[in-house]
């Protein structure tokens, strides 16, 4: 279990480390850019909840319990930076099936015929 951790005196979120890896590639991408958003912590229907306004002035930190990293699923940065732009910020959605990631573990390795 993984913490973010927001703000001075800081507020602490407890997630699981590939949700917060997510949710870290999402927030950084967006600051980054200098844009400001709202972030909704917690399950979508869970109250109550936490709602962070993020900001590129404002310390942040992830921190991260397992020593291996998980893998990143690009359809669920796709769907998490989705919802940034929906009234309620950003929100944990339902990890989607990454379709790129699968078709490569479902497709047979394709070898090349050796050069001639």
């Amino acid at each position: 279990m993984g913490t973010f951790s927001y703000g001075s005196p800081a507020r602490v979120q407890n997630f699981d480390d590939r949700t917060l890896l997510h949710l870290q590639l999402v927030i950084l991408a967006k600051l980054r850019r200098g844009e400001r958003f709202a972030f909704r912590a917690g399950a979508p229907d869970e109250f109550p909840h936490s709602v962070y306004w993020m900001s590129p002035d404002v310390p942040l930190y992830f921190e991260y319990t397992d020593s291996s990293r998980p893998a990143i699923n690009v359809e669920w940065i796709k769907a998490l930076t989705a919802s940034t732009f929906q009234p309620d910020g950003l929100r944990i959605v339902p990890e989607p099936i990454d379709v790129a990631h699968s078709e490569q573990t479902a497709r047979p390795a394709t070898r090349l015929a050796p050069a001639r």
